[in-house]
């Protein structure tokens, strides 16, 4: 079955202003089809493209793109945005910002390591630290480690204190 050729920025510009229009959850369900189908279609497209050497027609993707970014300042394509939801097989988990490396220096003071272990240190870091005052790494985890660390400088730290 061949699929008959759709304009897609008429196709885009018609859901623009059905989205426009739309008063009741009868016609948002029909914008939400179209949506749909407007999916298929594009998944189609891409298809046609990943398969042979077919001319892409940048005029049309440009318009979809200036579609999509004035949609970024529509209050209601982004609240329906914000009503899609993930499928059930893909888990949602909070995106953290990379993390920045810290720099272990040579020689650090008790001082020092007590303030690199409230960061949240690498495994690495915290065997670069442990390496520094002879603690064993092992097979612990961060946490057994960051622990190990702490008690090792308390143990100092007391000693000196008994010292004078």
């Amino acid at each position: 079955m061949r699929h008959k050729p759709v304009n897609l920025v008429a196709t885009l510009a018609k859901l623009r202003q059905d989205l426009a229009s739309c008063t009741s959850s009868v016609a948002l369900s029909a914008v939400k089809n179209e949506i749909d189908r407007t999916i298929t279609m594009l998944t189609d497209f891409r298809t046609k493209l990943n398969g042979s050497g077919i001319e892409v027609p940048l005029g049309a993707i440009d318009e979809v793109l200036r579609f999509l970014n004035a949609a970024e300042d529509d209050d209601r394509v982004q609240g329906l945005l914000a009503s899609v939801t993930m499928p059930a097989s893909a888990p949602t988990r909070a995106i953290k910002p990379p993390r920045v490396p810290v720099q272990i220096e040579a020689n650090l003071t008790n001082e020092q390591i007590r303030h690199l272990l409230q960061k949240d240190l690498s495994r690495s870091e915290l065997a670069a630290v442990a390496h520094q005052r002879s603690v064993s790494v092992g097979k612990r985890s961060r946490d057994e480690l960051r622990d190990a660390i702490r008690e090792f400088i308390d143990r100092q730290d007391s000693y000196s204190n008994l010292r004078g």
